[in-house]
């Protein structure tokens, strides 16, 4: 509007005075900003909430109003919300107003219909009695998180049951037979039923191995590994229990181990259970008691697993030799012997001795026409004692046969040395030898 006013100036002695006047203009509104939202996709039967934007330079308050939504959306605020019941798209017209001008837009609203889930499929569907059975149901859903569909499941076997919230079949299986599982997977919108097949095998006892076990002997460290097969389960999961171990010996998992201190013939009987059968056999190990005293023995079980060192402190190995031990038949080790290259004790003291005896079990393990191998003692490791050659003669050609002899001569020295040597063959691995033991009187 127009303002009139008076002002008056003085110096003192002197007035002067004038008529003023001030008009004040209203500024132009400024329209809202074209509204916007900010999302405009929807699935029928899912819940939907956006938002509706806009600015105005002179900060006046918005109203929004909307005609044409979507079915199932209304508008409050400025906010779109609510569950779309109709598929299709939708130009609805967004008006804003500041209460002096308004801005109007046609946003368009795109609603889907809801694709259902695929049949529910089992991939594992196959269990033994008696042992803990975990799978997951699957399915998909192009609209929805895999992860959020829900599952239902009726005709379990026995013994098992769907985990709450979950697509986990779990539990331990009672009885044995096919089973028809009826299983309903849901989106929230639309449930897909489907049947998998389940199949309960009754579970079978673990086979053990027949294997001869180790013979022993009072005073020598012992080692002997037990095996056995199951059907079910992972043979690393069996357990092994014996009964009537010689004195000093020990299970410790499927391996019997220790020191004999008694000579007798033992018949062991050992149980390997899966955790629902246990199977029992009965195993001899003989103790027998060496005369004199051992200056040397080696088992080859300071091993952990195959092709690992033999024991430096008790071997030396040279040319083509793997310096290495191998897995034996019956699951235990040995030293492991190849074309072109020897496995020597280290020296042995046989000072004050008169008699000095020397066993060990060796196997031909490849040897063809013309192959061989040799076992030999010396006094200085220079000069060689043949004791015996290995050679494709029948005798231990793929098991592995004990050996005894008495070494005359090699009493009273200040080095023995035990030599096996492989003199001729192709580089593949002609034999191997075990349990040797040397003793004295």
């Amino acid at each position: 509007g127009t303002f009139n006013f008076t002002v008056n100036v003085t110096d003192g002695e002197e007035n002067s005075q004038a008529a003023l006047s001030i008009v004040i203009a209203t500024p132009a509104n400024v329209a809202p900003t074209t509204p916007t939202v900010s999302g405009n996709s929807g699935m029928v039967g899912f819940s939907f909430s956006e938002t509706l934007s806009a600015t105005d330079a002179d900060n006046d308050s918005l109203i929004f109003t909307a005609i044409n939504l979507p079915a199932g959306l209304t508008l409050s605020g400025s906010t779109i919300s609510g569950t779309p019941s109709a598929a299709g798209a939708f130009d609805s017209v967004i008006t804003v107003d500041d209460g002096s001008d308004t801005t109007a837009v046609t946003l368009t609203f795109n609603i889907a219909v809801n694709t259902p889930p695929t049949a529910p499929v089992l991939a594992v569907n196959t269990g033994v009695v008696g042992i803990a059975y975990s799978r997951n149901l699957s399915s998909t859903d192009v609209d929805f998180l895999n992860s959020l569909l829900t599952y239902t499941a009726s005709g379990l076997p026995s013994g098992l049951s769907l985990e709450p919230d979950s697509n986990t079949i779990s539990g331990t299986p009672t009885t044995d037979g096919t089973y028809e599982v009826d299983v309903v997977v849901s989106d929230g919108i639309n449930d897909v039923a489907g049947t998998v097949t389940m199949i309960i095998a009754e579970n079978t006892p673990p086979s053990v191995a027949e294997i001869s076990l180790n013979a022993g002997t009072v005073g020598v460290e012992f080692t002997s590994v037990l095996s056995a097969t199951d059907a079910e389960i992972n043979n690393d999961n069996l357990t092994y229990t014996a009964t009537n171990l010689p004195p000093g010996l020990t299970l410790v998992d499927k391996t019997i181990t220790g020191t004999p201190t008694t000579e007798n013939d033992y018949d062991v009987e050992i149980t390997v259970s899966d955790g629902v059968n246990s199977t029992q056999v009965t195993l001899t190990i003989s103790i027998t008691t060496v005369s004199g005293t051992i200056l040397f023995s080696d088992d080859f079980e300071s091993t952990t697993a195959n092709n690992d060192p033999v024991d430096a402190a008790k071997w030396t190995t040279d040319g083509a030799v793997d310096a290495s031990t191998v897995a034996k038949n019956t699951g235990t080790y040995g030293g492991r012997l190849r074309k072109g290259g020897d496995l020597t004790t280290i020296a042995i003291d046989t000072s004050g001795y008169n008699t000095i005896d020397l066993s060990y079990d060796r196997q031909a393990v490849a040897l063809k026409s013309g192959d061989s191998f040799t076992i030999e003692w010396s006094t200085n490791g220079s000069d060689w004692t043949n004791i015996e050659t290995v050679a494709l003669d029948g005798d231990g050609n793929s098991e592995y046969t004990t050996k005894e002899f008495t070494l005359s001569g090699a009493e009273n020295q200040a080095s023995l040395f035990i030599r096996f040597n492989v003199t001729s063959g192709g580089f593949a691995q002609k034999g191997r030898v075990d349990n040797v033991v040397i003793t004295a009187t």
